[in-house]
């Protein structure tokens, strides 16, 4: 990919945050915690993905 690695990363997470809130998908818990998985997810992704 470029040196932009990371960035693409949590700018796919925002976007499937903003999509899972504006289409009401529906996780199965409260929003409190259905922001914190996506977070979680996005944080791991973002430390899984490497530094260029």
């Amino acid at each position: 990919m470029t040196k932009y690695n990371k960035l693409w990363v949590a700018v796919a997470m925002m976007a499937g945050n903003f999509i899972r809130d504006y289409w009401g998908i529906d996780l199965g818990v409260d929003e409190t915690t259905a922001s914190l998985i996506v977070g979680g997810l996005g944080s791991i992704a973002i430390w899984a993905v490497p530094n260029t």
